[in-house]
């Protein structure tokens, strides 16, 4: 591949009732249908032609029409198997729906198919789309329900996390966090609400479907401000992250109200009223938001 070339590509999202369809490719890695835009289709057909054609090619469906759902950018590894180098690819993402008796017949190019709940665990990063066009979160939100026996049922709609020290280190978002939260921002309504210390906090974030609030009302303290946040969405089905002083009144909020109450310390402390007020502590941004990720974390942490 010469330097700076990449690919574009067309992948559908099949719905069928609440699932949606994943296939397994050669090397036994989870992919969505859909495919690159071929050297003799560039500028001739359109993405949408394009994908029609790959999906049925790859699992024998016939579609008109499909919703635009996003872009991301995919830097594929080495497939030994079938394509020895790198790819670099820029995926637009379609929402397709499949009818109620579809079952794919798969090509020779996959293995294995399968109908999941919850697509955005088991797919690479590059597959999971951003920002689709006009700013709309490419997504559908469901409750995470987690029951943890001798605790409570949790089941959380919104993610309400602060930003530096909790999220960020000296103001940067590190990519495992970053991998977290656009997991999570998939799956349920996700607020980073914060003072912004470093003022960094809306270009680390840009590119993942989220609610981002910065505190700049100084007539009140930013405690109050975030406690009344929580408290607006519903401090029941809340998951709440923070490692400040200003993080206490809004973490003790979601665990009086009995959501999920984080204590973070991503490498610039964790202050002592931020932990007392909480139900677990965690070192590292990405291992807290990872107990959303990894249900059974939560589980054995918090089960009596």
């Amino acid at each position: 591949m010469s330097a700076g070339r990449f690919f574009v590509a067309a992948k559908a999202w099949v719905r069928k009732s609440s699932l949606t369809l994943l296939l397994r490719d050669k090397n036994g890695d989870w992919d969505l249908p859909g495919g690159r835009v071929d050297d003799a289709e560039f500028g001739m057909r359109s993405l949408f032609a394009v994908l029609a054609r790959e999906l049925e090619e790859e699992i024998k469906l016939k579609v008109d029409d499909g919703k635009m759902w996003g872009t991301s950018q995919w830097t594929r590894p080495a497939r030994p198997k079938e394509d020895p180098g790198e790819k670099r690819i820029f995926v637009v993402h379609y929402q397709v729906s499949a009818p109620e008796d579809f079952e794919p017949q798969l090509s020779d190019e996959h293995g294995e198919f399968a109908w999941v709940e919850n697509p955005f665990v088991g797919l690479p990063s590059g597959l999971l789309p951003e920002v689709s066009p006009g700013g709309a979160a490419a997504r559908e939100v469901k409750p995470i329900e987690i029951p943890i026996p001798g605790f409570r049922n949790l089941e959380i709609h919104s993610i309400v996390s602060d930003f530096t020290g909790t999220l960020a280190f000296r103001g940067a978002l590190r990519n495992p966090a970053r991998l977290a939260l656009l997991r999570l921002a998939h799956m349920a309504d996700v607020h980073v609400v914060t003072s912004d210390t470093f003022g960094t906090a809306k270009r680390e974030l840009a590119g993942i479907p989220i609610t981002f609030k910065k505190l700049t009302d100084e007539s009140e303290d930013h405690d109050v401000q975030k406690e009344r946040y929580v408290e607006s969405l519903g401090t029941g089905h809340v998951a709440a992250f923070g490692n400040g002083r200003n993080d206490r009144r809004m973490l003790e909020a979601v665990r009086s109200g009995r959501g999920l109450a984080v204590a973070v310390d991503n490498g610039e402390g964790c202050a002592r009223e931020a932990f007392d007020s909480s139900e677990v502590f965690v070192a590292a941004a990405e291992n807290a938001l990872d107990l959303l990720l990894d249900k059974d974390r939560c589980k054995a942490t918090l089960r009596v």
